[in-house]
């Protein structure tokens, strides 16, 4: 029946995904409004690490606030070069999420798999924190002050 409408459900595979450059349409979508650029390869690194140089804060900030989810998913996909680290990825993304007081924290650390232990509910100063101005608004990057 399926092959009477020219439809076909084959394998599944991410190369169709991978073709679209998500590394490159979200470092570019997260660069826009700031100084520093960020470089595909720098946010491949960042999730992998999750160590987030200060030069690039804001711009993590608006990756975790901003990006479309549709995005965040091909960025993971292809950063992760087999399904383990994936699973860190996601771990780094949530341990980022509430180093920075992330407007989807909650989201973040309901990800599948992801354990935040003590360890990821403190700065340990690798990324700043957003903090709020006077206004309540939140303020991020080089308008924040830390101590």
């Amino acid at each position: 029946m399926l092959q009477l409408l020219s439809l076909s459900f084959g394998s599944l595979s991410i190369s169709a995904r991978l073709a679209k450059r998500g590394l490159w349409m979200a470092a570019k979508n997260v660069s826009v409004s700031y100084h520093s650029e960020m470089s595909p390869d720098m946010l491949s690194s960042v999730l992998r690490s999750g160590v987030c140089p200060p030069e690039y804060a804001s711009n993590i900030g608006c990756f975790l606030d901003e990006t479309p989810l549709e995005l965040v998913v091909m960025v993971v996909e292809e950063a992760a070069a087999h399904a383990e680290e994936r699973q860190q990825i996601w771990s780094h993304v949530a341990r980022l999420a509430l180093q920075y007081g992330s407007a989807r924290n909650e989201f973040w650390a309901m990800t599948p798999g992801v354990e935040l232990g003590s360890e990821g509910q403190q700065d340990d100063g690798r990324c700043p924190v957003r903090q709020k101005g006077q206004n309540g608004r939140r303020i991020s990057g080089s308008d924040a002050k830390f101590d």
